[in-house]
């Protein structure tokens, strides 16, 4: 599964892809408020657990990624754990 974006306003545009990694798993996108940032879950960090013990399973949701739309470099890897990370959004931090 790849991330695709494209524009809204133009009914023509078939998207391209959030980044070209085809043998990973990217999903649940979640745009930020400015439109310029997408954080995901991927499966392109594999796991971080003995492999025996994970039950011969890769994480499909594994570890939280973002990635600034539009540019060339790859995704920044946000978290690191031997657990699957869940869906994530964007929030603020109220002080």
């Amino acid at each position: 599964m790849n991330i695709y974006v494209q524009e809204v306003n133009n009914p023509n545009d078939k998207g391209v892809p959030l980044d070209a990694v085809t043998d990973k798993l990217d999903l649940h996108p979640r745009f930020s408020p400015d439109g310029k940032w997408v954080v995901f879950v991927s499966s392109r960090a594999f796991m971080y657990d003995e492999f025996p013990l994970c039950g011969f399973n890769p994480q499909p949701y594994g570890e939280v990624f973002i990635k600034k739309i539009g540019s060339d470099k790859p995704p920044i890897q946000l978290t690191h754990d031997k657990w699957e990370d869940g869906m994530p959004f964007w929030g603020y931090y109220a002080k």
